[in-house]
């Protein structure tokens, strides 16, 4: 900035980034005071005045940004409140803790329940509500121009030191360009939570570090959609803070002004994927609990043998246990879906085993009745380095 208050392009960029987040109209002058040593209180009009002209209404900023910081206390208020409630207390035990009346616990609980978190009072309690199974199926109309093509994408581990973001964002890509891929299914852990054991093992940490990771790293590609569920990483989320982490995910995608990720529910969904709007075929997204069998598809396939009478899909795709395989069981299509988090961390090698790190691209097709035919699986492998590794002989 020149004398008299000549501005220069430079300056006025300067002027705009100083007050872009003021929260009153003292603030603003005092911020570009700071970044204008300059300048003096009595020239605070011409500021207001230079920055309408540079079209920026300084009213409209400190307005926007007070709405803001409203809507963070707001979120604050209630995730304190979320913490002390999910525990399972009575509505007057509550009220003792808060230091607030039955009327306000039951406004801040709908508010809660608005914001998503999932609790509520029944019997004179309030406490935390587990995720129910999602009953029935959902429909998944293709694209046009999209034929019996889908890919599976598993156990992303989003936040971890270990996410290999290099091979997942390569896997979308190419599975997008390369084999016309326009449906991508996620059966679970889509981001690494907060457990325990690996909070040193994060580079990002908490949901919302996560989740917005999570929407800047899945391309986003003209016609490309997501269809994922959550697994037990992802529900430490709801384990600790009582939010419901499927609506939490999905707003963080809308934050991002992204529409094109949908979460189907927790540990398991039913999806039909229909290329042409007909019957099409039934995706079973599959996350279970414990650790993996000796023979990696043994508990697939118990998992199959246990479907009753008109529950069968045609399609099944497990996540957890970082493992791949495919087989065929009672005329059902069953995967392992392996995982794009790498064995580095001091609990992987605890547990020991080594990660399948890819994903499926699988074709198939129909005859006119609707029966699967000529299932053509593509697993797609990827290593935590992918190099030339020197031999020494003899």
């Amino acid at each position: 900035m020149t004398r008299g208050l000549e501005w220069t392009r430079a300056d006025e960029k300067k002027l705009v980034a100083a007050v872009k987040n003021a929260t009153s109209f003292e603030e603003a002058y005092a911020l570009a005071r700071a970044a204008f040593p300059a300048l003096r209180k009595t020239q605070d009009q011409n500021i207001t005045q230079k920055l309408a002209r540079l079209g920026m209404r300084l009213s409209d900023v400190v307005k926007a940004n007070q709405a803001k910081l409203a809507a963070s206390d707001q979120a604050a208020e209630l995730s304190r409140f979320a913490l002390v409630a999910k525990k399972g207390l009575t509505l007057e035990e509550l009220c003792d803790q808060l230091d607030i009346s039955p009327k306000a616990a039951k406004a801040r609980l709908a508010e809660a329940k608005a914001a998503g978190y999932r609790l509520d009072l029944a019997h004179g309690e309030i406490g935390y509500v587990p995720p129910k199974p999602l009953k029935g199926e959902k429909k998944v109309i293709a694209q046009p121009g999209e034929e019996h093509v889908f890919a599976v994408a598993s156990d992303l581990h989003i936040g971890s030191k270990f996410c290999l973001e290099d091979q997942l964002v390569d896997f979308v890509t190419r599975a997008y360009k390369e084999d016309g891929v326009r449906t991508i299914f996620g059966p679970g852990d889509n981001l690494d939570g907060v457990y325990k054991h690996s909070r040193w093992d994060e580079e990002h940490h908490g949901f919302h570090a996560q989740s917005t990771r999570l929407a800047k790293i899945l391309p986003q590609l003209p016609g490309l959609r997501y269809f994922m569920i959550a697994g037990n990483h992802d529900e430490t989320f709801e384990k600790e803070t009582g939010m419901d982490v499927c609506r939490a995910t999905e707003d963080a995608f809308r934050r991002a002004s992204r529409h094109d990720f949908q979460m189907m529910g927790a540990r398991g969904a039913y999806v039909r994927f229909a290329p042409k709007g007909g019957r099409g075929v039934l995706v079973e997204l599959w996350h279970p609990l414990g650790g993996g069998a000796y023979a990696v598809s043994y508990k697939l396939q118990r998992h199959v043998e246990e479907y009753g009478v008109g529950m069968k899909p045609d399609f099944v795709f497990a996540g957890h246990w970082h493992q791949q395989c495919y087989i065929v069981r009672r005329g059902v299509h069953c995967f392992l879906s392996g995982t794009f988090h790498g064995n580095g961390s001091s609990f992987g090698k605890a547990l020991g085993g080594a990660q399948a790190i890819g994903g499926w691209v699988v074709r198939f097709k129909q005859t006119k009745d609707g029966t699967v035919r000529d299932v053509a699986p593509t697993w797609r492998g990827y290593y935590e380095q992918e190099g030339v590794r020197e031999l020494g002989l003899g």
